[in-house]
């Protein structure tokens, strides 16, 4: 470690920066532990006895000091950083930072469409012929239970003998949407999931009018369903002995909150959950109850193994 000396003019300046450096990444910590201005001072600095803070304002100290090309310094980049370096030392990836911007970003992403749906008219091996209700959903978004009523309302229509829940590819999104396409088979107020947290073990329940009962469902699944995807297969299938086929689900058994910052947002995991009967998921996935190797994409429904063994299950051929 180099030491120099300083003259009276030089200590002062260095004195001064070190109380900006100071005040400025106080600012920082304080700000990760509060919502927002309109929130309430929800949470107070919480810093454990053996945690040396200086260490990070020294680091600090020599970037601004030290580095070689001081021009190419940016402090916001920098805090940016430092919240990000600080959220991956929890060890959850799904604990992330957004800048404002990103975050308006990730929120429109959610806006957009997210079911397609199809009727099939199968022949089954004694000759007769049957409708069956197609619906895929891409994502759990802003709009996604309610397209997903409208769907449902035209299958009943249609009189489908059947439904095929596609949720491959399907990595989750929000708890409320889950709850309402959960609610147009199960009705209201039945066991989503079982969340549990540092406030306890809370019941996340159903809602919205009941639309299909008394129908045969099928649930397709695959190593990228995750999160709500597992969550509504998951209640489908302890409520109503829906059948999952395909692969093992992702494992991702936990929610996140978003909590704003002065700098932006952060997603933090305040809950893991099971499933209404206790299974676990987090970690380890659903495990399907047909186990189906997927075809090669780029054929049509007819080429899709999974599919396939789908409308059989439905009609227990």
């Amino acid at each position: 470690m180099t030491r120099l000396s300083q003259g009276y003019g030089e200590a002062k300046e260095v004195g001064n920066v070190r109380m900006k450096t100071l005040f400025l990444v106080s600012s920082l910590f304080l700000s990760m532990f509060c919502i927002g201005a309109d929130s309430g001072n929800r949470y107070s600095r919480i810093i454990p006895s053996d945690v040396v803070f200086s260490s990070v304002w020294q680091a600090w100290d020599v970037a601004q000091k030290e580095f070689v090309d001081p021009e190419k310094l940016n402090n916001k980049k920098m805090i940016v950083g430092m919240i990000r370096g600080l959220l991956s030392g929890m060890g959850d990836s799904h604990c992330v930072f957004f800048t404002t911007e990103e975050f308006d970003k990730f929120l429109d992403a959610r806006k957009e469409g997210s079911v397609t749906t199809e009727i099939f008219l199968v022949s089954r091996r004694n000759g007769e012929s049957r409708k069956v209700g197609y619906l895929k959903i891409k994502g759990f978004y802003e709009k996604t239970a309610e397209e997903a009523v409208s769907v449902a309302v035209e299958f009943k229509r249609a009189g489908v003998s059947g439904i095929i829940l596609d949720f491959r590819q399907n990595t989750g999104g929000r708890l409320v949407a889950a709850r309402g396409v959960c609610g147009i088979f199960l009705g209201p107020n039945k066991v989503v999931l079982k969340k549990t947290g540092r406030r306890g073990t809370i019941e996340v329940l159903s809602e919205g009018a009941q639309i299909l009962s008394g129908i045969p469902i099928v649930c397709l699944v695959d190593r990228h369903s995750a999160s709500a995807s597992e969550a509504v297969a998951g209640a489908l299938r302890d409520h109503l002995g829906v059948k999952l086929i395909g692969a093992r689900t992702h494992g991702k058994g936990s929610i996140q909150e978003s909590r704003e910052i002065d700098n932006g947002v952060i997603l933090i995991t305040t809950y893991h959950w099971t499933t209404p009967k206790g299974v676990v998921v987090n970690g380890c996935g659903l495990e399907p109850d047909v186990a189906v190797v997927a075809s090669p994409r780029g054929g049509g429904y007819k080429d899709d193994a999974q599919l396939a063994r789908a409308l059989r299950e439905l009609f227990n051929e």
